[in-house]
């Protein structure tokens, strides 16, 4: 794996934002045909919400040679980096898991190690309201 420490300030990295990555935005060097999609969490605490179109689209761009690398990687609501890992491998960890929907359309839930978490819809909530 490469380097991804000084995507943010290296100027060989510029950031790009379109359609099929929102609502993530992305740091791609034109160089080396690396690209980095950036899974911000706002909030202080708590997991990370990935775009299964964005994902998709990662992969896709890799896979058909537009990128010779495609990565993931999670930053804390202070732009430092958590963790990276190839695309391919993130949705390979993912797998089968069904994602979510939100007003962005499809995402799933990643912990610090890029990998699914199960949200109250997956994790066998109960039917009857106890009080």
């Amino acid at each position: 794996m490469i380097d991804l420490s000084e995507i943010f300030r290296d100027p060989r990295w510029q950031r790009v934002r379109f359609k099929d990555i929102a609502p993530h935005s992305a740091w791609y060097n034109a160089d080396d045909k690396v690209a980095v999609l950036v899974v911000l969490r706002v909030r202080p605490i708590g997991d990370w919400t990935l775009s299964k179109r964005a994902l998709e689209f990662m992969v896709g761009a890799e896979r058909e040679g537009r990128l010779a690398q495609a990565y993931i990687m999670l930053v804390n609501n202070q732009w430092t980096q958590v963790a990276a890992e190839r695309a391919g491998e993130v949705q390979a960890r993912i797998g089968n898991t069904a994602p979510s929907v939100g007003p962005w359309g499809e995402y799933y839930w990643l912990d610090a190690a890029l990998r699914p978490v199960a949200d109250f819809r997956s994790s066998g909530a109960d039917d009857k309201i106890p009080f």
